[in-house]
């Protein structure tokens, strides 16, 4: 009998309600009060997070992403970032 092995330990992770493809994660319109930084793939290039109800930009998420090249959060209701 022939058993099949699956590594699943490079599965990336995406957050709910977003959909992740290539590189990009898109959040836009998903009724998000925080960013869930902890959820989205390190390699992330573009991250798209617009039309929600985000305040604060945590430390973490400028620091973490190292590939990230755009970021959209424009029509949320941003105060400053959280570090």
């Amino acid at each position: 009998t022939e058993i099949d092995v699956c590594d699943v330990s490079h599965t990336k992770s995406c957050p709910q309600n977003c959909t992740c493809y290539n590189k990009i994660v898109r959040c836009s319109r998903t009724q998000l009060t925080r960013i869930p930084y902890e959820e989205i793939p390190i390699d992330t290039e573009e991250l798209y997070l617009d039309s929600n109800s985000i305040e604060n930009i945590p430390l973490e998420l400028l620091n973490r992403f190292i590939y990230l090249v755009r970021i959209d959060l424009s029509y949320n209701k941003l105060r400053g970032i959280q570090g």
